[in-house]
């Protein structure tokens, strides 16, 4: 299950990934502490989510399951004209195991900053990635610089023969 964590205090929202089925059973708008994840002291509401295949998850629904319901508004309904209605296949309120994306807002702060615990992970890629780009960049530099001598070498060989 991908958990995203948003902290309204930042604006800044962080990713974790986790086998547990730590929130199965709980229902949007529910309190849930975040011991479980392994963020003492932190608590968090469970704002949205969805499921494996991208249905989301609608408050109004009381169940586990997908259902297709009429919809004008909304989780799940982009851009309607004025008074069109469509038919839309969305998640119940209630967490169940094949859940893929869970969104909580946190609400109790612990001892730990959300900073400093994901801190190690995202610098970690952001270095990789960096890395990776100049590598890219070398080399695409490197193949500009190739090709520019090739194409000197070339015109060089032409005027020789035009000379002759």
């Amino acid at each position: 299950m991908n958990i995203v964590l948003s902290d309204p205090k930042e604006g800044k929202a962080y990713n974790k990934k986790t086998e547990e089925a730590a929130f199965i059973g709980k229902k949007l708008g529910e309190t849930v502490s975040l011991d479980i994840i392994g963020l003492k002291g932190y608590k968090a509401v469970i704002a949205g989510g969805s499921d494996k295949d991208g249905f989301p998850m609608k408050p109004s629904i009381d169940s586990q399951g997908r259902k297709k319901i009429l919809m004008t508004k909304g989780i799940g309904v982009k851009g309607l004209m004025k008074g069109e209605r469509r038919r839309k296949r969305v998640r119940g309120n209630t967490v169940a195991k094949d859940i893929h994306q869970l969104n909580l807002k946190i609400t109790e702060y612990g001892p730990d900053k959300l900073s400093d615990v994901f801190k190690k992970t995202g610098e970690e890629k952001k270095t990789e990635e960096k890395a990776e780009e100049k590598e890219a960049k070398h080399e695409k530099h490197e193949k500009k610089e190739a090709a520019a001598e090739e194409k000197a070498e070339h015109k060089k060989e032409q005027k020789a023969e035009e000379k002759k």
